[in-house]
């Protein structure tokens, strides 16, 4: 065979074997992605306010210190109010927060802020002593350093302080309190204020609890 011939049977061959590979039969496989992201979402669920005599036993009850509370319809703010405070006496605020939300929430900050009369605010006492969790229905209690605070700057501190590594899950709950027979936290006058210190005034001052995601 000479080499004109040869060269053309080569050509040949690798046409059929070109045409052969696109014979090949193909499948493809696709994966169909779907992303839905969750969403945070804590809020106030319920209260209930206390008001008492004697803020050491709370064993003298009256109905002058007269304590008022609210929760507004998103959850997201309470409004407590207490009316005629006087030496010795004191109120409660007992809430409720859920994560009704899709992941898991932790308290970033507290802030407290007084936007009427900080001499007052200085001068009354704040506790906590007890922080629960309720979680698909059974209740854990948190413990924490009992909190007593002569100012409302320092209870937002140190609730931020006992507060920061709860984790509350979606569904769980969480709530505070100072004693079985006084939840919440305690907002008390002390005894030792005399004469007519703060007499006929207004104290107003926020509480702000910041909830982050858990990473």
């Amino acid at each position: 065979m000479n080499s004109r011939k040869m060269i053309i049977a080569a050509i040949t061959i690798a046409i059929m074997l070109l045409g052969t590979g696109y014979a090949y039969w193909t499948e493809s496989l696709t994966i169909s992605n779907t992303v839905s992201t969750g969403y945070l979402d804590v809020k106030f669920i319920d209260a209930d306010v206390w008001d008492y005599d004697d803020s050491e036993t709370f064993h003298h009850r009256s109905n002058l210190v007269i304590a008022h509370k609210s929760i507004a319809p998103d959850g997201q703010s309470i409004s407590l109010t207490v009316d005629n405070l006087y030496p010795g006496s004191g109120a409660s605020l007992d809430f409720l927060v859920e994560n009704t939300g899709t992941i898991p929430a932790k308290i970033g900050t507290v802030t407290g802020t007084v936007i009427k009369n900080q001499a007052l605010s200085d001068a009354l006492d704040y506790y906590v002593d007890t922080v629960g969790i309720y979680t698909r229905g059974s209740r854990q209690l948190y413990e924490i350093e009992p909190i007593k605070a002569d100012t409302v700057e320092e209870l937002a501190l140190k609730l931020q302080q006992n507060l920061e590594n709860i984790i509350l899950n979606p569904g769980d709950k969480l709530y505070l309190y100072r004693s079985q027979e006084h939840p919440g936290y305690d907002i008390v006058m002390p005894a030792s204020i005399t004469g007519d210190d703060f007499e006929d005034e207004e104290l107003i001052f926020n509480l702000e609890l910041t909830f982050t995601q858990v990473n």
